[in-house]
């Protein structure tokens, strides 16, 4: 549904072989988390170079060896990130962060933004459709609900929740 609203978005279906399918995402949101340490902006670049290796590409992004590859590519300092990543540094943060998210927050779904208030606002509050996975059959697609909105509607209500979220 997304590429209805943002064609142009990095994305095709998987296209390498079944074995090459990421078994888990955390090495890549600890990936992420190291680079944090860097910069927000390094940060930000790392995610989208992990999404584009995933969506677009279909590259296994639970190796190292490709998380490595796209930070090299994202001007990361790689000795820094390199003794983070392997020393475990953001291990922890990562874990409590999931662990806060489904245990204390009980976020419903992704995406889900929790503002500093504590109200949270997912995809219906952020313009998205409402997908719904078939868990029975090994979470495959069941139903697509419409987005709220379309085209510049959409990014008004973005826009408003981060209206919300500044003003406190």
């Amino acid at each position: 549904m997304l590429l209805l609203e943002e064609p142009d978005i990095p994305y095709q279906p998987w296209h390498a072989p079944d074995s090459e399918w990421p078994v888990t995402i955390w090495p890549a949101l600890e990936a992420i988390a190291c680079a944090e340490r860097q910069g927000w902006e390094l940060a930000a670049d790392l995610d989208w170079a992990i999404r584009v290796a995933f969506f677009a590409e279909s590259r296994c992004i639970s190796m190292r060896h490709v998380l490595f590859a796209l930070a090299q590519g994202t001007g990361l300092d790689m000795l820094r990130f390199t003794t983070d990543f392997d020393g475990g540094v953001a291990k922890r943060r990562v874990l409590e962060d999931a662990q806060t998210g489904w245990e204390r927050l009980k976020v419903a779904g992704s995406p889900t933004l929790v503002l500093p208030s504590g109200r949270q606002s997912s995809y219906r509050d952020l313009g998205l459709p409402k997908i719904t996975l078939d868990k029975d059959r090994h979470y495959r697609l069941a139903t697509i609900e419409p987005a709220p909105c379309h085209g510049d509607a959409c990014l008004d209500l973005l826009r408003a929740t981060f209206d919300t979220a500044l003003s406190g």
